[in-house]
């Protein structure tokens, strides 16, 4: 038996336990170098957008008539934008706490294409479904990491409804239908399109023989998710 700090330890025991790595929260917000640039980015949009507030907002907002006139930046920056305070606060807050749970174990590539795929995903709602209604904000792209948190919670075979995530996906999708100046497509769009993209990674961690198939799948679906918000936005609603 081996002289332990509490107590004695057998040689394998020892031997076992010597082989753990144990990663604490210093390391894991570390690794959050994605979270960290977005939360940079939305920050210096939203400084930039404060030196001429009304005028910057209506440039960088989405509003399909504008994209037709071939502003089509909007269907990006619309996702970096906000409206307020309060509104940059809640979004930044729920970025930087759902990137620590998903980023360190998604890796930044992953992290980076399902952020982008909720982003792209709540443009493309928006521009089909509400054409005119001026939208801004990153709560798409923040639905879309829910949504790959949802996934991740199916690969380990764990319940989503048995945990806040569930609570969470419940507020965000009913919560514009009761509150008016929430954009429920915005929300729905953002969770369908990251959780897409979360689910064509699926495996890729662990799989290390498909996962540049994975991950190549996982960028052409964020490229076609751009595309077609642009080119929904572009030619106006079909519904």
């Amino acid at each position: 038996m081996n002289s332990a700090s509490v107590g004695f330890h057998c040689p394998d025991c020892t031997s076992s336990g010597a082989q753990k790595v144990y990663r604490g929260p210093g390391a894991m917000r570390s690794a959050m170098h994605v979270t960290k640039a977005v939360l940079g980015v939305i920050g210096a949009v939203f400084l930039w957008q404060l030196s001429d507030f009304e005028q910057n907002t209506v440039d960088v907002l989405l509003f399909g008539p504008a994209v037709a006139e071939g502003e089509l930046w909007r269907v990006l920056t619309s996702g970096l934008a906000h409206n307020d305070f309060i509104h940059i606060a809640f979004n930044g807050y729920a970025l930087w706490v759902l990137g620590q749970a998903l980023e360190p174990t998604a890796g930044r590539f992953r992290y980076a294409l399902i952020f982008l795929g909720g982003l792209f995903g709540g443009s493309l709602a928006v521009s089909v479904f509400d054409w005119t209604a001026p939208t801004l904000g990153a709560s798409g792209a923040v639905l879309g990491i829910v949504a790959g948190l949802a996934v991740a919670y199916r690969e380990r075979g764990l319940s989503i409804f048995g945990s806040s995530l569930g609570f969470i996906i419940a507020l965000n999708l009913g919560l514009p239908l009761l509150v008016g100046g929430i954009s429920f497509w915005g929300h729905l769009g953002g969770f369908v399109g990251g959780g897409l993209v979360a689910l064509s990674l699926a495996g890729a961690v662990q799989d290390q023989a498909r996962k540049s198939e994975r991950n190549a799948l996982a960028a052409l679906l964020v490229v076609a998710l751009a595309a077609s918000a642009t080119v929904a936005a572009y030619f106006g609603p079909v519904i």
